[in-house]
């Protein structure tokens, strides 16, 4: 195990994770590890790529409500 990470670069790391499951097709994977990423460190960027997810998952009102807080 390595040393322990910083909110931030854990924040990073999910996701990056996120973008891969989310090419691979494997959506619920990929907003669960947004959904981590957001806990440890919220951005912009992942509260869009959030609100895309939902989105293609057709959750309309919670993809709005993460895009909101992206602008």
């Amino acid at each position: 195990a390595g040393a322990a990470q910083t909110p931030s670069i854990q924040a990073q790391l999910l996701a990056h994770r996120a973008r891969i499951h989310r090419e691979r097709r494997d959506l619920p994977a990929a907003l669960a590890d947004l959904d981590q990423a957001l806990a440890a460190q919220p951005t912009a960027d992942d509260h869009a790529d959030r609100g895309r997810l939902l989105y293609a998952l057709h959750k309309h009102q919670e993809a709005l409500a993460d895009l909101d807080v992206a602008i």
